[in-house]
């Protein structure tokens, strides 16, 4: 499912890509789904839903580290994916023009990544 939504996104129907997505959504899907339909909703110019995609997976971060799946080998990318949420949300808190959530998100992405200007 998740495959066939980043084909649709990537192929010019983010539309297709959520519906898809939005279908699977019920508490039992996939960490990375959420990233796709994060993903999906930006690539729609939707990005207040992208921010609550992005948040979604900033504070499910034990998830990404609990999650089974295939020997645990997407549990460093869901890891990954929870701490660059904490990037897109800044990312799209500027492009709706929030910039004080903008700038909240960044303190917490330094917070959980004290070196991360490294």
């Amino acid at each position: 499912m998740v495959v066939d939504a980043e084909l649709a996104r990537t192929t010019g129907n983010p539309q297709q890509a959520i519906a898809l997505l939005k279908s699977h959504i019920d508490g039992s899907e996939y960490y990375f789904s959420h990233r796709a339909l994060m993903d999906a909703y930006a690539a729609q110019h939707d990005y207040a839903n992208a921010l609550i995609e992005a948040r979604w997976l900033a504070q499910h971060r034990g998830r990404a580290y609990a999650e089974q799946f295939g020997q645990d080998m997407l549990r460093p990318f869901n890891v990954a994916l929870s701490d660059l949420a904490l990037l897109d949300a800044a990312e799209l808190s500027v492009r709706l023009k929030n910039r004080d959530a903008a700038r909240s998100s960044l303190d917490d992405l330094r917070k959980a990544w004290p070196h991360a200007d490294q």
